[in-house]
């Protein structure tokens, strides 16, 4: 649940794709298989899940993510949970107008094009039966900030 309907104010759009985040990253991080639960639970979601969620969810995106998924997963999914993460994490820094219709068709646009290239990079792993994608040596694959992606953006005003 996002943070605007967990502090009963009004509800956006970007409630709606930021709900559907939570659940996307609930299910990456509680399974390690088809119908199989990972033995270890990530740190985030139990306080996602307690009365302290609204505080848990306020400072998320201010951090870099750190996160371990399934090595079936794969690296198409790591990437998307991170191109995911660092989209929510402007959001989060600047808020759009919820009103902006073309702001909204960009947002939506950006999140089903994510979606379609994870797809994309699965389905090529399907038809090439390449397994480089998921074949990381490890049982967990570790998201983390891709090299060349800001973590934030910088603001112009801000002498770095």
């Amino acid at each position: 649940m996002s943070r605007n309907v967990l502090r009963e104010g009004t509800h956006t759009y970007l409630d709606d794709l930021v709900s559907f985040y939570y659940v996307f990253m609930y299910i990456t991080a509680s399974f390690k298989a088809p119908k199989v639960r990972a033995s270890r639970q990530w740190y985030m979601l139990p306080k996602w899940e307690e009365s302290m969620s609204l505080q848990a969810k306020d400072g998320y995106f201010f951090l870099s993510i750190d996160f371990l998924i399934s090595a079936f997963m794969g690296v198409a999914i790591l990437d998307l949970i991170e191109d995911l993460h660092s989209f929510f994490q402007q959001k989060d820094i600047t808020p759009p107008d919820p009103l902006s219709s073309s702001t909204r068709t960009k947002d939506y646009n950006f999140i089903l094009g994510a979606f379609v290239t994870a797809l994309s990079e699965l389905d090529s792993l399907l038809s090439d039966n390449d397994d480089s994608l998921t074949n990381t040596g490890s049982d967990v694959i570790r998201a983390g900030p891709r090299l060349g992606i800001p973590v934030c953006p910088r603001r112009k005003s801000a002498k770095y």
